[in-house]
């Protein structure tokens, strides 16, 4: 996107805006490829083991709802199961996205091969997502619509993944003993959602 296209929107990093989701879309088709025979990279259900972890090492309601959860880790593996694998960068999201030239490059790659939809969800909470704010929670509907329409996924889908995305950042930053940022506010926002799970 252009800076002349975002009129008088605050700065991404400042505000995360819902336009400048799409230009992060804009290199999807080189980065989602379809995997190579033999790829080494890890798939992504391994990421389900940490749902897992989590409901063993926090049996109650604490300090997630444990329906919450237990949703995401469902959810993930539905969505895994009806997935076509792509090689994913792992961890898209906006201060891993440079602008180079009239292009956008997608730097620090994780590496996983699975549902590239798994991409879209940090983009719903990122930039900041210790930062707190209702004001960004509204614009999430929006994310979603964008997010959806440059990946040319259905709306469900990213909204899915959305929700999935914000808990399983929440699990593991419960593994360092903190939980509570933006990240578990959008998957609550989401689950409020018509159409998820």
């Amino acid at each position: 996107m252009a800076p002349d296209d975002r009129g008088a929107l605050p700065d991404e990093h400042e505000l995360g805006c819902p336009g400048d989701d799409r230009r992060r879309c804009a290199g999807r088709e080189r980065l989602h490829r379809v995997p190579p025979d033999g790829c080494a990279l890890p798939h992504l259900r391994g990421e389900g083991e940490d749902f897992r972890a989590y409901l063993r090492r926090f049996p109650g309601d604490g300090p997630m709802p444990r329906r919450l959860v237990e949703k995401a880790a469902e959810l993930f593996e539905a969505l895994c199961d009806s997935a076509d694998d792509r090689v994913l960068h792992g961890d898209l999201h906006h201060d891993n996205v440079l602008r180079a030239g009239d292009e956008w490059k997608a730097i620090d790659p994780f590496g996983r091969v699975g549902d590239a939809g798994f991409d879209c969800g940090p983009m719903l909470y990122n930039p900041d997502p210790p930062r707190r704010d209702e004001e960004l929670l509204k614009l999430v509907p929006a994310r979603i619509e964008q997010l959806a329409d440059g990946y040319g996924m259905p709306v469900e889908r990213v909204r899915a993944w959305g929700f999935v995305m914000g808990v399983l950042s929440e699990v593991w930053n419960a593994e360092g003993g903190t939980v509570g940022t933006r990240a578990l506010d959008v998957a609550l926002v989401i689950d409020g959602l018509a159409g998820v799970g």
